[in-house]
């Protein structure tokens, strides 16, 4: 086992196959950086990536969210408001942000757009 102290939390540093493998234990416990640290070390022996997975962007995770939802037993008005909904956001700035950056600000901004677009096609009809 091989964890270091950083400040006040722990980090383990360990080499597999050549590969230098660390990272943060995110614990001020030392018993529980070890029991970390071992995880780390079975999950990249068994070709696991130790990198925490990046959230997806939102046009890629609307298709899985359709997916989803045609597998629901949602009432179909509701599926078709999600649906709706799902277009707004596809057509808005949102887009393109992957989903753990969109702040309250974003969707506030979003919505706004959202309002005016709609305001414009009651106008047109």
């Amino acid at each position: 086992m091989s964890i270091y102290l950083r400040g006040d939390v722990w980090y383990y540093l360990f080499y597999l196959n050549g590969r230098r493998c660390r990272g943060s234990t995110k614990t001020k416990n030392k018993k529980q950086a070890e029991r970390i640290e071992a995880n780390a070390r079975v999950a990249a022996e068994s070709g696991e990536s130790l990198q925490p997975k990046r959230a997806p962007l939102i046009q890629d995770f609307a298709k899985q969210f359709v997916e989803w939802l045609d597998k629901t037993t949602l009432e179909q008005k509701t599926k078709n408001d999600y649906k709706n909904g799902r277009r707004l956001i596809l057509q808005s700035a949102l887009c393109g942000m992957r989903m753990d950056q969109i702040t309250s600000d974003d969707r506030r901004h979003s919505r706004e757009v959202s309002h005016v677009y709609l305001s414009e096609v009651t106008h047109i009809s």
